[in-house]
């Protein structure tokens, strides 16, 4: 049975203008590469609240927590939050300019350097924090939420979204969204677990060691780490190599993973985000199933708009 009309998704984060380059050949220090430049709407929560939408049943449940700058591109962001159906109701617009994302990508489309100003979000937390604290749907005690943080918030605003009075015995899930930026994680994670918060995190393994400040010999390792910090469940990913769930159960930690047939796309980026988006929406419509099938499902789901997304790219 569906169980998504008995859930509201809480998302809050920041919504960004992303530019994204792609070289045509092998990116050389101090040299003009010729290549594709693209500009868009994105940003992890956004991300993951526009592939939540596509799911029909879905999309009159979220609350969607972000915000966008008087300029431009802050405009842009808004048109597309409208064209996925979401309501655009808490979304607060300040008068600077909106969150920016420069991502330069290697010719495989891995990573290779990026720059980020979340400024916009940073000044609109309190509003945000306001906004949450007086949502009726959010009050209503006999509705089941899901909550979904990224890693730009600061920690004050992630600790005061887990003291909700309201929102304390809900399902947390935080979104990593860099390894240096997800060092501060590691008090968040803590603070879960002293208030017996039941929080996942997801994040890649170079993000792990970041939290850590060290380097895991194993995914494993990384998890059983976390779990140990606070963490109720980590969901894992190196890349194409390996996703990875880990989950308190009881008094012990219960595992599972996952190898993906590899598939050749034309960009990661926002990848992650596609898996976080169908590993929540796999929990949350099927409560009862084991992890290993979380997995499985979620990476399947993600293969397949990351297949249809490259097709698109190529046309």
């Amino acid at each position: 049975m569906h169980n998504a009309e008995k859930n509201i998704l809480v998302l809050v984060g920041s919504s960004s203008w992303d530019t994204i380059s792609t070289p045509n050949s092998k990116l050389i220090s101090k040299t003009d590469c010729p290549g594709k430049v693209t500009n868009r709407p994105g940003g992890v929560i956004l991300n993951i609240a526009d592939h939540i939408a596509k799911k029909n049943e879905f999309t009159e449940n979220i609350l969607f927590f972000s915000s966008v700058g008087s300029d431009f591109e802050g405009r842009q962001i808004i048109q597309k939050i409208k064209k996925s159906g979401i309501s655009t109701i808490n979304i607060r617009k300040e008068d600077n300019a909106s969150d920016k994302f420069v991502g330069i990508e290697s010719k495989d489309g891995s990573l290779f350097l990026a720059i980020s100003d979340f400024s916009c979000i940073k000044k609109a937390e309190p509003k945000l924090l306001e906004a949450i604290t007086n949502n009726k749907s959010i009050l209503n005690k006999k509705v089941r939420k899901t909550i979904l943080m990224d890693g730009n918030l600061s920690e004050k605003t992630i600790f005061q979204i887990f003291d909700q009075p309201n929102l304390y015995d809900e399902n947390f899930n935080i979104i990593s969204v860099s390894a240096p930026k997800s060092k501060k994680l590691s008090k968040v994670i803590s603070y879960a677990g002293q208030k017996k918060i039941n929080l996942c995190v997801y994040l890649n393994l170079s993000e792990a060691n970041a939290i850590a400040r060290k380097s895991f010999r194993s995914i494993k390792s990384a998890a059983i780490f976390l779990l140990k910090l606070g963490s109720s469940q980590v969901v894992i990913t190196d890349g194409a190599n390996k996703v990875f769930s880990a989950k308190k159960m009881n008094n012990s930690m219960v595992f599972s993973d996952h190898k993906p047939n590899r598939l050749n796309v034309s960009t990661t980026l926002g990848a992650g985000d596609i898996f976080a988006a169908e590993h929540i929406i796999s929990k949350i419509t099927y409560p009862d199933t084991e992890d290993k099938t979380h997995l499985v499902r979620s990476t399947s789901e993600s293969k397949k708009y990351l297949h249809n997304q490259t097709k698109i790219k190529s046309i």
